[in-house]
């Protein structure tokens, strides 16, 4: 369960925590769950806050004292900010949702609702694929088409969500795909670049959930993988100069390509999931870390 306090300063909220820890020391064990539940819902949010995840009264009481003894040594300071960050495509995985969907209702209402309006325009259910065990029909949520979407609608969930509990980013940052979810739900200014194409900036507040949405099923659309060439693109822990002599070593310059620079020691590779395996052996044998995206598409 999840549990909330703020204050409107440092001072306020340690008070307030300490009397939390006081109240759960003597109440039942069966409170548990209302005592979380008024902590998010019945309470306004201030800017110093404090919040855990707990199982039980206990996990609860023990989570409140470490905060507490924690602050007490420490020198003190600003209150700590919140950044959301929004990965891109490969960080799904079937049921994303599932959990969260089972144990809140307000973010199983909410999920379900961006889903069905993902669903009227990709014309194939999404929900089964953010809360179910398994995939419904022949589709996987790993299709390049389906992740999109999927991702998306998921991390607009978790946004919606987060700030109905009054947990608001004071700055979010958001990585390819995941950029649309963070200019959308955040309304800030954002230049979105879209296969070669540099849109113009997005104005803030002009990008929706459904105009994000209607974005992202038309990139899924166009990002689709070939069916007549199977793509791939992974991820290599060296500098662009190294990873560029492993596409040299191969003979595979008209084939693979530096997909994206991550870092100074950080790209991704693409093209065909042949030859990026080629690549991967090669990093591999060398003793870096290469690790292959959850993807289905990797043209140069």
């Amino acid at each position: 369960m999840l549990f909330v306090v703020s204050g409107k300063n440092q001072d306020a909220l340690t008070q307030y925590l300490n009397n939390y820890l006081d109240f759960c020391l003597d109440a039942s064990p069966t409170l548990f769950h209302s005592i979380c539940y008024t902590s998010c819902v019945g309470r306004e949010h201030y800017r110093y806050r404090f919040a855990c995840v707990a199982n039980n009264m206990q996990d609860l009481i023990s989570r409140i004292e470490d905060h507490l003894q924690s602050e007490s040594t420490s020198s003190g300071g600003t209150a700590r900010r919140i950044l959301l960050g929004f990965p891109g495509q490969g960080s799904q995985y079937q049921g994303m949702g599932r959990y969260l969907s089972n144990q809140y209702s307000g973010f199983r209402n909410i999920i379900t609702d961006a889903a069905n309006k993902a669903s009227s325009l990709t014309g194939y259910p999404i929900l089964p694929f953010l809360v179910e065990e398994s995939a419904p029909g022949p589709l996987t949520i790993d299709q390049s088409d389906v992740a999109q979407v999927c991702i998306f609608t998921f991390q607009y969930a978790i946004a919606t969500w987060l700030d109905t509990l009054g947990i608001q980013a004071h700055a979010v940052m958001g990585h390819s795909l995941g950029e649309i979810a963070a200019s959308g739900e955040f309304k800030v200014l954002l230049m979105m670049k879209f296969i070669l194409t540099l849109l113009s900036p997005v104005i803030a507040g002009a990008l929706t959930f459904e105009i994000g949405l209607q974005f992202v099923v038309m990139r899924a659309k166009l990002l689709r993988a070939n069916p007549a060439s199977s793509g791939g693109m992974a991820a290599i822990a060296t500098t662009e100069d190294r990873v560029a002599r492993y596409i040299s070593t191969l003979g595979l310059q008209n084939r693979v390509s530096i997909a994206v620079f991550n870092a100074p020691e950080n790209n991704v590779v693409s093209g065909n999931l042949k030859d990026v395996d080629q690549v991967i052996a090669m990093a591999k044998r060398d003793g870096l870390r290469a690790t292959k995206l959850v993807v289905d598409q990797g043209d140069l």
